[in-house]
């Protein structure tokens, strides 16, 4: 059986395809160095079938470096920038870069470019959106209607590889990594973001980060939070399974090609079942923090968005301070789905299992209840 540590390695190495890296890996060649720890350098090695630069771990890194060798990425468990700090100090020529702290802010929406300018956004901030929520309650869907809207742009800048990573990194420095982000994707005074529950876990069992840090970064920055639910969880649960090891968290992650290339994999019900355990509870966590702490803040679920989307929209435009519209633009939830027929209907089929599974059944009006329960009411017929 394998360790915890080996599974962790493998999810994170297979999800840095999200960033690009096997690519970027591969592209690099003997004036290149890579410092990884010895279990994560085996692993990127299987994935890209061997590295054409050369590789080094902390502790063999000063011996590997020579006068070819004109870049140096480190990517460590534990003492990352510090290894980075003395490289650069003890070899100033060469150009070391963290993988962590440099690349991956670079690497979430497009492949990496090491020579791409940071910016500074000289436009007044704008009172940033935060959408926090579960993964997979199409927080997305809500995201392209504020985008189309021109309310903001929030995005998944803690993304879920980060989240894997987040798991096997000991000294996660979130201030470090947040400054590269808002210097990286500010644009015209505008940082909006969605959070989901599980990075928001990762960050909390594996950083300082906290539920008072997030509070407090709200609060610094008069942040508008929305929180998005899907009242369907168990629907949810269905998506999870299909999509938790691909690099999309909804069909609006994906460009109709995309779609039309994405083969969800056969769902595994006692998977799907202990992450909807896990998701409920991280939830309610969330509930606890905005109920008790959070001073305002607006909660949306899916089905309503969906169901009554103008009287929605109209109420979000005042809490975001925005202009109503002549007329709302809102895209055809339907649409994404109709082009993946099958992840709609495997989430359908997890849906009816666990239904199942509990002893359930749907009476006349629409409720799931027990036979048990009709029986005890008096709506059920007698036992003989």
């Amino acid at each position: 059986m394998k360790s915890q540590s080996k599974v962790r390695i493998e999810r994170f190495v297979r999800q840095a395809k999200n960033w690009s890296w096997p690519a970027f890996f591969r592209g690099l060649r003997e004036n290149s160095l890579i410092v990884m720890d010895s279990d994560l350098l085996r692993e990127f090695e299987k994935q890209i079938d061997g590295f054409l630069c050369a590789t080094a771990t902390p502790k063999t890194v000063d011996n590997a470096i020579d006068k070819t060798v004109k870049r140096i990425f480190v990517l460590c468990r534990e003492g990352e920038l510090a290894l980075v700090r003395r490289l650069q100090k003890t070899f100033p020529r060469k150009r070391v870069i963290s993988l962590t702290y440099e690349l991956a802010p670079k690497s979430l929406f497009e492949r990496p470019k090491l020579l791409q300018k940071l910016e500074i956004d000289a436009a007044e901030k704008k009172r940033p959106i935060v959408i926090l929520g579960a993964p997979y309650s199409d927080t997305e869907y809500l995201a392209e209607i504020i985008r189309q809207n021109g309310f903001g742009n929030p995005r998944e800048y803690f993304d879920r590889t980060l989240g894997s990573w987040l798991m096997l990194q000991k000294d996660f420095q979130a201030a470090r990594y947040m400054d590269l982000l808002d210097k990286l994707y500010r644009k015209d005074g505008v940082f909006d973001m969605i959070l989901h529950t599980d990075v928001m876990q990762a960050l909390f069992e594996n950083s300082r980060v906290g539920w008072k840090t997030l509070l407090d970064w709200i609060r610094r920055h008069d942040a508008r939070v929305i929180y998005f639910t899907r009242r369907d969880k168990m629907a949810q649960a269905g998506f999870a399974g299909a999509l938790d090891d691909s690099r999309f968290r909804s069909v609006w992650d994906m460009t109709p090609a995309q779609r039309s290339n994405f083969s969800p994999p056969t769902l595994g019900f006692a998977e799907s079942n202990a992450w909807l355990q896990n998701a409920l509870t991280q939830e309610a966590a969330l509930e606890d923090f905005l109920q008790n702490q959070v001073e305002d803040f607006r909660s949306v679920t899916l089905e309503e968005l969906v169901e009554r989307p103008v009287e929605v929209l109209k109420a979000l435009t005042i809490f975001l301070e925005e202009k109503t519209p002549s007329a709302f633009a809102v895209p055809d939830y339907r649409e994404p789905y109709q082009a993946l027929p099958r992840l709609w209907s495997d989430a359908v089929k997890f849906r009816h299992e666990l239904i199942d599974r509990l002893g359930l059944h749907v009476n006349a009006a629409g409720s799931l209840v027990t036979y048990t329960d009709a029986l005890i009411k008096g709506n059920g017929k007698k036992a003989i």
